[in-house]
C-alpha cells in the first residue's frame, strides 16, 4: 500500500498477483482451464479456484434408465513461501447428464473455496478423469492480500461466460454471486462484438459516498472504454455484475482495470483478457506516406513522446496503436 501526500491524503492500494496477469498455463489432454480469485465476506478473506473442461473428455457409464454418469478426481496442494504444505484438497467428483443429451456441447465447472493467512503461495492442481487416462495439471503462484478491518477492499475481477438466476433446486449454488449464478471464464477469452462479463465486490465502504471507475486498456495503455459511477452514503458493501460491449474493439490483448474510492481510500484491481479473432492486418491504403503523416498528426496533437512510441512499431502495430489512441481520446 502506498500513501500519496497532497492537499488531502489518499491511501492507494493496488494489487496485481501473478495469477491476474494472464490465464494459467495447463498441461495435459483434459482441456483443463483454471483461474483463481480473492474475495472478502463476513468470515474474512477467502480464495476461490475455479476449473472448467469439456465433459466429452470424461468416460460416461449408464446409471438407471435415463442417466449417464462420469467421475473425475481433482487434487490441490498449496505450499507457503518456505515450501511447506499448508493445505490439501482432494476428492472424487461426479458429473451427470440425461442419457438423451449429447455430451459434446457440455462442460464441467467446479470450484473450491478456502482461507489462508496473508502471504505468497504456490499451488499444484491435478485433475484426472476416472476410467480413462486424461489428465490436466498446472502449477501457479498466487497472493492472499493483507486486510485490516475498516479498510476499503476491492475483490479480484472474476470474468464469467454465462449468467443464470439462482435456482435452489440446482447444485450450482457454489457459483452464486449476489443472488445469481456466474459461470467463470478461466481462459478470459471473449468473442469480438460480444460482451465482457465480469464481477467484483467492494467491502468496508463504511456508509461513505463512493466512486467506481471501470476502464479497458489496450496493450499500449490506451483507455478504449471508460465508465464512472458515483454512489451516495447508504451501504457497507456493493456488488457489481457487469457486461461491457466489445463492439468496435479489435482482437488482441486488453486489461480490465477497476478502481474504487471512498473518502481518502483508493483501491484498484486489474486483470487481463483477450478478444478473439484474426490479428490486425493493415490495408494496402496504409502506405508508408500515410504512416508518416499519422506520426506527424500524433506529434502535433498528442506530443513527441507518443509519436516516438508509434514510430518504433511495425506497420500492423502502428495501425493498431493509432486506432486505440484516437479511440481513447473520444468522449465516452
Amino acid at each position: 500500500m502506498f500513501c500519496r501526500l497532497g492537499m488531502v491524503i489518499l491511501c492507494l492500494t493496488f494489487r496485481v498477483s501473478a495469477s491476474e496477469l494472464s490465464p494459467l498455463d495447463v498441461v495435459g489432454d483434459l482441456g483443463l482451464e483454471v483461474d483463481t480469485y480473492s474475495f472478502l465476506n463476513d468470515d474474512g478473506l477467502y480464495e476461490e479456484i475455479a476449473i472448467h473442461f469439456p465433459a466429452k473428455h470424461l468416460t460416461f457409464v449408464p446409471q438407471g434408465d435415463s442417466l449417464f454418469v462420469a467421475r473425475y478426481a481433482p487434487r490441490l496442494q498449496i505450499f507457503d513461501g518456505q515450501d511447506n504444505l499448508v493445505k490439501k484438497i482432494e476428492g472424487l467428483r461426479q458429473y451427470t447428464l440425461p442419457s438423451d443429451i449429447s455430451v459434446d456441447d457440455h462442460f464441467v465447472d467446479d470450484i473450491t473455496r478456502f482461507q489462508l493467512a496473508p502471504g505468497d503461495y504456490r499451488a499444484i492442481l491435478v485433475v484426472e478423469a476416472v476410467d480413462n487416462a486424461r489428465v490436466g495439471r498446472t502449477t501457479f503462484s498466487f497472493q492472499v492480500p493483507a486486510h485490516k478491518t475498516g479498510q476499503l477492499f476491492l475483490s479480484d475481477v472474476m470474468f464469467f461466460r454465462e449468467k443464470q438466476m439462482l435456482d435452489p433446486n440446482l447444485e450450482m449454488h457454489s457459483f452464486e454471486k449476489n443472488g445469481e449464478i456466474l459461470l467463470p471464464a478461466p481462459m478470459r477469452a471473449f468473442d469480438a462484438n460480444g460482451s465482457l462479463g465480469f464481477y467484483v465486490s467492494l467491502s468496508e465502504i463504511g456508509q461513505l459516498a463512493h466512486l467506481l471507475t471501470v476502464q479497458v486498456l489496450d496493450r499500449f495503455g490506451h483507455t478504449v472504454y471508460f465508465d464512472e459511477r458515483k454512489f451516495p452514503t447508504y451501504r457497507e458493501k456493493a456488488y457489481f455484475t457487469e457486461n461491457i460491449s466489445l463492439r468496435g474493439l479489435i482482437p488482441g490483448g486488453y486489461t480490465l482495470q477497476v478502481q474504487a474510492q471512498a473518502d481518502n481510500q483508493v483501491v484498484t484491481t486489474e486483470r487481463r483478457f483477450r478478444i478473439l479473432g484474426q490479428p490486425v492486418s493493415h490495408s494496402g491504403t496504409f502506405t508508408e506516406q500515410r504512416q508518416k503523416l499519422m506520426q506527424q498528426v500524433l506529434e502535433r496533437y498528442s506530443g513527441a513522446e507518443i509519436a516516438a512510441q508509434y514510430e518504433k512499431l511495425s506497420v500492423n502495430a502502428r495501425a493498431e496503436f493509432a486506432y486505440g489512441h484516437w479511440l481513447g481520446r473520444q468522449p465516452y
